[in-house]
């Protein structure tokens, strides 16, 4: 008994039905890939956006942190000036109070 090798004949509609299935399958495939690109675009925006708003909180974080330091720096620095201004008042006083004594010219104190 012989087997037929020979391949069926293809029908011209069941190629065109075919190579039409594949063409909307390839085009459905080409709007879900272009749909999932878009997503991922808007995901990738959003993650740099709060990336950013992260990096803007934190720079605002340091810049609250440097004007405290600041503000730390300048209380003190008046404080000194003011301890300053209070030192070089005593020392006029009593220079003030030596060039009173030596223009006496007995260079003593007159309390007796």
């Amino acid at each position: 008994m012989m087997q037929n090798t020979e391949a069926a004949p293809v029908n011209a509609n069941q190629t065109s039905d075919a190579a039409a299935s594949a063409k909307t399958e390839a085009q459905r495939a080409k709007e879900e890939a272009e749909a999932a690109l878009a997503e991922a675009q808007k995901i990738r925006e959003e993650a740099e956006a709060i990336k950013a708003q992260a990096e803007a909180e934190a720079a605002l974080a340091e810049a609250k942190r440097l004007r405290e330091e600041a503000e730390a720096m300048k209380a003190q620095a008046q404080a000194e000036l003011e301890k300053a201004k209070q030192e070089t008042t005593k020392e006029a006083t009593k220079a003030g109070a030596a060039e009173t004594v030596q223009a006496d010219g007995s260079g003593e104190d007159k309390k007796a």
